[in-house]
């Protein structure tokens, strides 16, 4: 009913098998009319696992650790990169930008290891520099950028007042782990530390002021933590 022809141009093959399987829903009308594609598996296979890790332990156990190590450092390094490489895409959109962010994405020589091919169509996109501490998005308070410097000379975090949730910030890279609150603590990579102490001190404030709805955008650390040891960390 169906062939995997990407399957070895996707795929690393180690082993080939030839099985059967019971068709028992929906799924019967598009095998029957040669709608099947195995090319998804992998995503599929992963989510089977009831513990935290998805992919990377799907890896691991199919794998070894080795490519189970490799396959959670890509997950994460794509993660991390997709938003910055497709900025171009936005090039027609209108920036909301401050200043010292902008100079230093466009400075010469880049700083650290960015790559300005990834959004030079910015530098034409049409700009609004923010010259304030808060901007008013739309005009009517339901969207307001705050400055949040520390992290990068240019951060901000987003205030959104929702209908249903209320008051909720969007806090960004002010804190990475819910311990770096609690125990007063700070990444060895922030541009200033010292500036993110006094933003962090600051934005304390503006929580009270706001009555803001707190949450760990990083999901569930309890996952994250049960993911660091199967890592073996």
């Amino acid at each position: 009913m169906s062939d995997n022809r990407h399957a070895g141009h996707n795929y690393h093959l180690l082993e080939r098998f030839e099985a059967g399987l019971a068709l028992t829903g929906t799924e019967v009308k598009a095998a029957k009319s040669g709608r099947v594609q195995l090319k998804d598996s992998f995503a599929e296979v992963a989510s089977r696992f009831q513990d935290a890790g998805g992919p990377y332990l799907y890896a691991r156990v199919a794998f070894g650790r080795f490519m189970g190590i490799q396959t959670a450092w890509m997950l994460w390094l794509g993660q991390v990169s997709a938003p910055a490489a497709n900025a171009n895409l936005f090039a027609d959109s209108t920036w909301i930008v401050r200043p010292v962010a902008r100079d230093a994405m466009f400075a010469t020589p880049a700083p650290g290891t960015t790559r300005p091919d990834t959004y030079a169509r910015l530098r034409n996109a049409k700009t609004i520099l923010i010259e304030t501490d808060q901007y008013d998005v739309y005009g009517d308070n339901s969207v307001v950028i705050k400055f949040a410097p520390g992290h990068t000379p240019g951060h901000q975090m987003l205030l959104l007042r929702l209908k249903n949730t209320g008051p909720v910030l969007l806090s960004g890279d002010l804190y990475h782990f819910p311990q770096e609150r609690t125990l007063n603590r700070f990444p060895v990579f922030e541009f200033d530390k010292e500036q993110t102490r006094r933003t962090r001190i600051e934005i304390d404030g503006f929580l009270k002021a706001h009555i803001v709805y707190e949450k760990y955008t990083l999901e569930d650390f309890e996952q994250e933590q049960e993911a660091l040891k199967s890592l073996g960390f």
